[in-house]
């Protein structure tokens, strides 16, 4: 059973900040004893972009609290389930941690689509709003796998 979700993108300081919030929201709404965290495979800043934490209010998450930090081996090793936001990070992960490949897969794969969630560090709001709905709407589908309920919770977005 899947108790441990690890969310991995490059910096830690958009998308699986956003991923991991976004999880452990709904896991509790819907009562399931799941929880997420999240690294970046080579993070340079410190804390969130301000974009992603404003588009993460949105969807009634804070992020402000957030410090961005490396994937380690151990956070690998603890991890039930690992998802990325592109196919080329998680290919990166199973070269450097070969055991983690069965339990490794992109977010969008996972839920039976294809393609990558495109990183908006330095893009528009519109860009972060895009890619906010792309990982809410996966996320919710994980959860709904893990036997939460598949009714959408996201809150009203003021646009």
């Amino acid at each position: 059973m899947v108790k441990d979700v690890l969310f991995v993108c490059t910096g830690n300081i958009c998308r699986s900040p956003m991923a991991e919030a976004f999880f452990n929201a709904l896991a509790e709404r819907r009562g399931l004893p799941v929880r997420a965290r999240s690294a970046g495979l080579s993070p340079v800043l410190d804390r969130v972009t301000e974009v992603a934490a404003r588009v993460a209010g949105e969807y009634g998450v804070d992020l402000r609290g957030h410090r961005s930090r490396p994937l380690h081996r151990a956070d690998v090793a603890q991890a039930d389930l690992i998802l990325t936001m592109t196919e080329g990070q998680r290919r990166l992960i199973e070269e450097l941690f070969p055991e983690a490949r069965d339990k490794t897969f992109t977010l969008l794969a996972y839920v039976g689509e294809r393609g990558d969630i495109a990183d908006p560090y330095g893009e528009s709001l519109a860009v972060y709003r895009r890619c906010a709905e792309r990982i809410w709407n996966g996320v919710e589908r994980v959860i709904a796998s893990l036997g939460g309920e598949t009714e959408s919770a996201r809150p009203v977005t003021p646009r």
